[in-house]
């Protein structure tokens, strides 16, 4: 069955996704050596080199979240995760529901899922909001750095999310089971410049 979403290339009426499973064969065979890939409703897409900024943001979101999130091995960073038959995105952070997770963690163990936003912003906003919606992740949020917010998308319902709130630098957030308020300038990070 072909999911209900437009083909990668316009003039191509019909298309055959790669699933999780074959996409995982042919990482394993290595068809991706040396690059960075996620499947994303089938398609393997490309994620951007990380820049400074991204990296620098990632790291501040994990040591904000762990403060959160004080049990071992609860807060996760870089997980690829299985979401659906045809997409598995790579999750810059994520905290897991239980401490310590499953070996084989999948979408229905997460409470919470972070990405750092900059040039991938359409897709974090876009696909991935509905895939982590779908696959019921009851919390998301997306840092964006270049405009010093915080979308943070709760409640998910039928593949999307019913609460999406867009908080600046001064916000204080609460999550689910957090052992404290999240301050979103905490997940912000300063990179000095050379």
């Amino acid at each position: 069955m072909t999911p209900p979403f437009p083909p990668p290339i316009p003039d191509v009426p019909e298309y055959r996704p790669l699933t999780v499973r074959e996409f995982t064969r042919l990482a394993g065979d290595g068809a991706f050596a040396g690059e960075q890939v996620e499947l994303i409703q089938g398609v393997i897409v490309p994620i951007p080199v990380e820049d400074p900024v991204h990296v620098a943001c990632v790291a501040a979101s994990v040591a904000a979240l762990r403060r959160c999130y004080p049990e071992p091995e609860r807060v996760r960073l870089n997980v690829r995760l299985t979401v659906s038959d045809h997409s598995a995105p790579v999750v810059d952070c994520l905290v897991c529901k239980v401490s310590p997770p499953p070996a084989e963690l999948g979408a229905v163990e997460v409470l919470v899922a972070v990405e750092v936003t900059d040039a991938s912003r359409r897709l974090d906003l876009g696909s991935k909001a509905r895939l982590y919606a779908t696959a019921a992740i009851p919390n998301y949020l997306v840092i964006d750095a270049g405009k010093a917010q915080v979308h943070a998308f709760a409640s998910p319902i039928d593949g999307l999310y019913t609460r999406h709130d867009i908080q600046g630098r001064g916000a204080e957030m609460t999550l689910p089971e957090a052992t404290c308020l999240l301050a979103a300038s905490d997940l912000f990070a300063t990179v000095p410049t050379a």
